[in-house]
């Protein structure tokens, strides 16, 4: 299936693979913020950055490992998460809500890293090229979301 997208114009320019690099950059500031977040350990880090590698070589064909991976890392999360914590109150929903919606947000980056993956690789004669360009935006945005976080919690936690 190839990976159909809009090319937007602004003043004469294509936007559109700026767009998708703003995007894909965003996105993985979120899960690099994510990943510190819940304590993932150096492995889960390691194992994470292995498959978003094999994603940008291969596209959206490694979609369905992509997914098997985070299905199992969100389900840890929440076996973590809800059980070895209680809940303060059984009418908060937030915990599982949160955990929802994260799971929801990694499918749809993984979704939208193979697919963009794809659409690069279209577009460019040199394929290796690509897979340094995704590799180093993506780097950037985990490197900035884990620095983001130990930025923002004396903000939430302030030292007592």
């Amino acid at each position: 299936m190839k990976a159909k997208f809009k090319t937007l114009h602004f003043l004469g320019y294509q936007l559109t693979s700026a767009l998708y690099l703003l995007t894909l950059c965003v996105s993985f500031v979120a899960i690099g913020w994510l990943l510190n977040g819940y304590s993932a350990s150096e492995f889960v880090w390691f194992i994470t950055i292995m498959i978003i590698c094999y994603v940008i070589r291969v596209g959206s064909g490694a979609i369905v490992l992509a997914s098997i991976w985070i299905v199992g890392l969100m389900s840890v999360a929440a076996v973590r998460q809800l059980w070895f914590h209680d809940i303060p109150r059984p009418e908060f929903k937030f915990i599982p809500m949160t955990l929802l919606a994260n799971w929801l947000f990694t499918l749809g980056t993984a979704w939208f890293l193979g697919n963009v993956s794809d659409y690069f690789r279209q577009q460019s004669n040199s394929k290796t090229r690509v897979f340094l360009v995704l590799i180093g935006l993506v780097a950037a945005g985990l490197t900035c979301g884990w620095q983001l976080y130990y930025q923002m919690l004396p903000l939430f936690f302030p030292p007592s």
